[in-house]
């Protein structure tokens, strides 16, 4: 049986430290009970990236550049997980999720994960600071489908509401609701301005006559919301605040 290096000897395999380094670094993991490549780092020994390759190189684990990939939101039951643990599941391929780890030997954690999806789980490395932007990033796709959970059912009851009361036939989905939130913050928006425009009348954020006077003031490829606070009529902060709270309140 092929005995598996040891961290500190793969290191000194790449000359990546010394063995001088090294017996200063063990040392000091006896007397804190800290990992190797923890206290290696804390030396400035050894960079993030010098390890996760190290880790990498020594368990045959491939490391990645979560930079590159678009995360996947997964049941937030495995929320507290990801928090507590620093750990972060990316795709499900068939009964297999691929899970970016800083310390892929956590068996606990592989097999918690395990139980809740019923997967297996196969961990790639990525490095601790990657890992903390990463659940950041992780944190805020969860709130958008959150948001997109809301609008769904928020926007169906604000359409039938505005329905009765106008008298008028008036359906349209949370997408577009929020499409039209973000076009007032930028011209990239593709959505068409009447809709825009319908849900600033709908939300009585302005007049009728203060909407004539702003599209006859409008500058060529100008955006509703953009000549509206030009204008002074609104302000950007006011026409988001008022189509969020008639959207999720």
């Amino acid at each position: 049986m092929i005995k598996k290096e040891r961290l500190g000897e793969v290191l000194l395999r790449d000359r990546a430290i010394t063995q001088e380094q090294l017996d200063k670094a063990l040392s000091i993991q006896s007397e804190q009970k800290k990992r190797l490549g923890k206290v290696l780092i804390e030396l400035k020994i050894l960079t993030e990236e010098g390890l996760c390759s190290a880790l990498s190189r020594q368990l045959n684990i491939p490391k990645v550049d979560l930079t590159k990939i678009q995360l996947s939101v997964f049941p937030k039951v495995l929320t507290p997980i990801i928090l507590r643990k620093a750990v972060l599941p990316l795709v499900k391929k068939e009964d297999t999720i691929v899970m970016a780890m800083v310390d892929p030997l956590d068996v606990i954690v592989i097999d918690d994960i395990a139980r809740l999806t019923k997967c297996k789980i196969r961990p790639v490395l990525i490095t601790e600071s990657q890992m903390s932007v990463a659940i950041k990033r992780y944190q805020q796709r969860e709130l958008e489908e959150e948001v997109k959970r809301k609008g769904d059912e928020q926007a169906k009851r604000f359409a039938e509401e505005i329905g009765k009361e106008r008298q008028t036939p008036f359906k349209i989905d949370s997408s577009v609701f929020l499409q039209a939130t973000k076009s007032l913050l930028s011209q990239n928006q593709t959505i068409n301005d009447n809709i825009v425009e319908r849900l600033l009348l709908e939300s009585k954020i302005i007049t009728k006559e203060n909407l004539e006077f702003t599209k006859s003031r409008m500058r060529q490829k100008e955006r509703i919301g953009d000549a509206l606070v030009r204008l002074n009529i609104q302000t950007k902060a006011g026409i988001l605040s008022s189509i969020s709270k008639a959207l999720f309140s």
